[in-house]
């Protein structure tokens, strides 16, 4: 990685852990700023990984950053829709849905990044989808979680959320898990913890600070691990 992409990466952590210095249950405008700072910054480190490691000889490289980069996009703005929820919970519904939607883009990016770069493996479909339907049913059935209303989009959720998690750890045996694979497979591993304390506190009725600090941390390290990812391709 280049001396730019280190500072870059170092101000990300710095503005992650403000942002969780300030967040609690009820979130603030402050929060949410400090929030959407951070999401610009694991775009600024893909940008400049990109611009690091850039050779015009190579096409896929610049399609890979392509993608990443969309993702990433998507991810801040689902950052700031879901922040914006515990701001305003009176749309609460509608911050929750289309949050919720443009992480599942985010993850249709990674996904294709991974298909096109490392090529497709219907093992990792097939387990994907095996992982996804027991998370939802052990959700569902012994955590009782309730989903209402966000029962389909939840459980399409998880489904990308499993499907790229095992893309990568196939990329991962494929090139004999070079850096940008480990990185992903570390990344995808990440946001399943992530996504998965997040939704004990939409859905199952936990919440507490301890709760919020660790999605948070998972979080950010899955994206600025799939961040850094693009210097190495």
């Amino acid at each position: 990685m280049s001396a730019t992409t280190i500072v870059l990466l170092i101000c990300g952590v710095i503005s992650a852990a403000l942002f969780m210095a300030v967040r609690d249950e009820k979130g603030s405008p402050l929060a949410t700023i400090l929030k959407t700072v951070t999401g610009v910054f694991f775009l600024a480190v893909a940008v400049s990984g990109f611009a690091s490691n850039f050779d015009p000889t190579r096409y896929s490289t610049l399609k890979f950053f392509l993608l990443i980069i969309s993702g990433l996009f998507f991810g801040l703005l689902g950052d700031i829709l879901l922040d914006l929820k515990i701001c305003y919970p009176a749309d609460n519904d509608i911050y929750t849905f289309t949050g919720m939607s443009s992480f599942a883009i985010g993850h249709i990016f990674y996904l294709v990044a991974l298909i096109v770069f490392f090529g497709f493996n219907i093992w990792a479909l097939l387990v994907g989808i095996v992982i996804a339907a027991a998370m939802v049913l052990i959700c569902l059935f012994v955590l009782k979680f309730k989903f209402g209303k966000f029962l389909v989009i939840s459980s399409v959720y998880a489904f990308l959320l499993c499907y790229m998690a095992c893309q990568a750890i196939y990329a991962g045996i494929g090139s004999g898990f070079d850096t940008t694979t480990i990185l992903f497979t570390i990344g995808g591993i990440m946001f399943l913890v992530s996504d998965g304390i997040l939704s004990m506190s939409y859905f199952g009725g936990k919440n507490n600070r301890l709760m919020i600090i660790v999605n948070h941390v998972t979080y950010y390290v899955a994206q600025f691990l799939i961040a850094i990812s693009v210097a190495f391709v």
